[in-house]
């Protein structure tokens, strides 16, 4: 049987069906504004990224799968409102409220084939016209399959460069070997996020980070407009 550290690997793997291949993270929009172009105009986004969306997305999939390990199962309905509630307090576009609901359900839907269990069946009898946000059903399925917050918070920070780098290389043709090099040399950036995350898994969800992206906000929102697009955003 697969263990902890490998089924964080699984959930790394851009191959798992998470419907995160079909979204850009902004980077679509930044390439067609011209912000991003090359190898070192990339490697600021992406760390531009990972300082903001990525912060928060690894704080709360880190606090949310810490949670609902310990929290009854009677009482995780309201963990869960309780925590799309937040994460919708700091998206302040609503194209990117809308893609995280997006990715949140697609990924809930892998998750219940993946690792059933009463977490992730507590998660999607709660939905209603809205699926939850990706943060809150990353760290449900990071419950459910076991993994430490550590783990989960290490899985959110490294999707939340390695998605739009991968994207960039289809659409600027960039060297994938350089690419890598990116992405490896914020490793330890990741790292140190995922640390301060997993520490702070018993702080309430009000206290989440919320450091503001309004560039990437702008070209979520603009992006949302093309009728003409690769990515869904």
């Amino acid at each position: 049987m697969a263990g902890p550290d490998s089924l964080a690997l699984l959930l790394a793997d851009a191959r798992f069906p998470a419907g995160g291949h079909a979204h850009s993270g902004g980077i679509e929009q930044a390439i067609d504004s011209g912000a991003v172009e090359s190898i070192p105009t990339l490697r600021t986004f992406l760390e531009g990224r990972l300082r903001t969306a990525g912060v928060l997305v690894t704080y709360a999939s880190a606090s949310l799968c810490h949670k609902a390990t310990a929290t009854e199962i009677d009482n995780l309905p309201a963990l869960w409102d309780e925590a799309n509630e937040e994460l919708s307090a700091r998206l302040p576009s609503p194209a990117s409220r809308a893609t995280s609901r997006r990715i949140g359900g697609q990924l809930l839907r892998s998750g219940l084939t993946v690792f059933p269990g009463p977490i992730l069946r507590s998660l999607s009898a709660t939905r209603g016209k809205e699926d939850p946000h990706h943060p809150v059903v990353l760290g449900a399925v990071g419950a459910s399959a076991s993994l430490t917050p550590h783990a989960t918070a290490v899985v959110a920070a490294y999707n939340s460069v390695a998605g739009p780098a991968a994207a960039a290389v289809r659409l600027l043709g960039l060297d994938p070997l350089a690419v890598t090099g990116i992405i490896a040399s914020l490793g330890p950036t990741i790292d140190d996020i995922a640390n301060s995350a997993s520490a702070e898994g018993d702080e309430p969800l009000r206290l989440l980070p919320s450091f503001a992206s309004p560039a990437l906000d702008l070209l979520t929102e603009i992006h949302s407009r093309r009728e003409e697009r690769l990515f869904a955003s």
